[in-house]
């Protein structure tokens, strides 16, 4: 990260999203992110169904969530993820993690409240 950092003389180069995300879903089918998954779509009324490899839905803002939900799962608090991700308050942060009840119990369990 230095080498590349020195590189841009600690100034990476600007690069546009759309480019990033394009990037990004590269790096994902190279990794073997490609299990198709159906996604169901309406257009004009018309309810459409199509299979796409999940690497094709992968995005910078992707890993911005698994970044939160992960911080969250680890037991972070929530006030720090909330400095990290720039959410106003805990209610939004919490709306916007993608962890289901069964992650939120693993999680709790570890307190010696629950022994």
């Amino acid at each position: 990260m230095r080498e590349l950092l020195a590189k841009y003389d600690n100034r990476l180069p600007y690069i546009s999203d759309q480019k990033l995300n394009k990037y990004i879903k590269e790096i994902a089918m190279m990794a073997g992110i490609t299990e198709e998954v159906e996604i169901t779509s309406t257009r004009g009324g018309e309810h459409n169904k199509e299979l796409i490899p999940k690497c094709m839905l992968v995005k910078s803002h992707t890993a911005r969530r698994t970044g939160a939900t992960l911080m969250y799962l680890s037991g972070m608090d929530a006030y720090d993820i909330c400095r990290i991700t720039g959410h106003s308050s805990i209610t939004t942060l919490r709306r916007y993690l993608k962890a289901d009840e069964l992650d939120v119990a693993t999680k709790i369990s570890k307190y010696d409240y629950f022994e």
